[in-house]
Order: C-alpha cells, then structure tokens, then sequence
C-alpha cells in the first residue's frame, strides 16, 4: 500500500480483492479534521502508472533524506505533475466509501526500505 499525505489530506493506492484502488479523504474544514470516510474506485492502467513512479520519485528523494543526507527539494517531473492532476481532479462519482482500519508501520524511515502500511477498508 502507498499513503500519502498530501496536506492535510490523505490518499494512495492500496490492493483490494487483489487489484489496485485509490483511496482519498479531503480534509474538511467544517471538521477541521480529515473525515472518517475514504472514496474508494478502481485504478485505470494510465493512472496507476503515473502514481507509481511518482511515488518512486518520492521514495528515492525521502530514502536520502531519512539516511541523512538531505538532498535539494524534490523537483517537479512529469510524474509528479500528472499525479498531481489526478488528485486535484478527485473520486469519481462511482467511487465507494469505506471507513479504514490503518496497521502502520512503527519505522516510517525510508532509509534503506519503505515502510509497510496494511490498511483493512470497512465499505458502507
């Protein structure tokens, strides 16, 4: 699973029944908070694509950083800005909600690894 916290708000790509899903919660500002409830769809070929090598892009960047070597900010690639596109375009209307029951990983370091999320999605 890869989460993202983009914000305040959280988002990723996690396997369901086998296959890749995004997942999205927008923070709301009524809350002040991040709801309860996650927006759940399928994840397009294209699109899962672009969000794994952003998500790589990222994870080479914070296995730098977190083995203390703190590189420049990570730069702008097309990557990045395709998955950028997409989150700001948010779920689509078919999307399914799910309340999650988040397993962190205790070591959150990229260093030398990436850290393994489980996630368990409650579907209202």
């Amino acid at each position: 699973m890869l989460l993202r916290l983009v914000g305040l708000s959280r988002s990723g790509v996690a396997l369901i029944d086998g296959k890749p899903h995004f997942f999205d919660c927008r923070f709301s500002e009524e809350l002040d908070d991040c709801p309860v409830l996650y927006e759940i769809w399928p994840a397009g070929d294209q699109e899962l694509t672009n969000a794994l090598e952003a998500f790589r892009e990222f994870a080479a960047w914070r296995n730098l950083w977190d083995s203390g070597k703190h590189p420049p900010a990570l730069a702008r690639s097309e990557a990045r800005a395709r998955e950028q596109s997409r989150l700001e375009k948010g779920p689509p209307q078919a999307a399914r909600t799910a309340v999650p029951e988040w397993h962190l990983d205790r070591n959150r370091s990229f260093a030398g690894r990436r850290p393994n999320h489980k996630v368990r999605w409650n579907f209202s």
